[in-house]
């Protein structure tokens, strides 16, 4: 059994950054030898606006399904690196 190294980031919203207070939203996956770039999100909508009622919950759902869409496409969008840059999306 071939054994391939990922790497993965935690995707967070900080509603407001002189608080310090964040909450996850997601994950993203990356593996080179696969050629493997993917990304899983939820917003928790009642988490984020205990920190923050103000929070603006559409905008950061739209960033969020961006990034999603971004990793399952393949990144391929105008001014996208190339297929070898990818771990610079």
């Amino acid at each position: 059994m071939t054994r391939y190294p990922f790497e993965y980031v935690v995707v967070r919203v900080v509603p407001r950054v002189e608080r310090g207070e964040s909450i996850n939203a997601g994950v993203v996956v990356y593996c080179q030898e696969l050629n493997y770039l993917g990304a899983r999100t939820h917003l928790d909508a009642d988490r984020l606006r205990a920190l923050d009622p103000t929070a603006d919950l559409d905008a950061i759902e739209t960033a969020l399904r961006a990034l999603t869409d971004t990793c399952a496409s393949g990144g391929h969008r105008p001014g996208a690196h190339g297929p070898d840059d990818r771990p610079r999306r």
